[in-house]
């Protein structure tokens, strides 16, 4: 997944090794942290999109 736009998204060091353990050992070539965070973040907004939408509406 190429990403055009970026924004910086601070991880603990702990999550960072254990999210690039991951990457390496599943990952697609040319996988990435920034696009590993990105589909991850993508996959959580569509699976609670209709539960963020009720806590919105709060």
């Amino acid at each position: 997944m190429e990403l055009i736009e970026r924004r910086a998204v601070y991880l603990s060091r702990a999550t960072q090794k254990r999210a690039d353990f991951v990457i390496r050992r599943l990952g697609d070539r040319g996988a990435n942290l920034s696009s590993f965070m990105e589909r991850i973040v993508r996959a959580h907004l569509e699976d609670y999109a209709d539960e963020i939408e009720e806590w919105r509406k709060l």
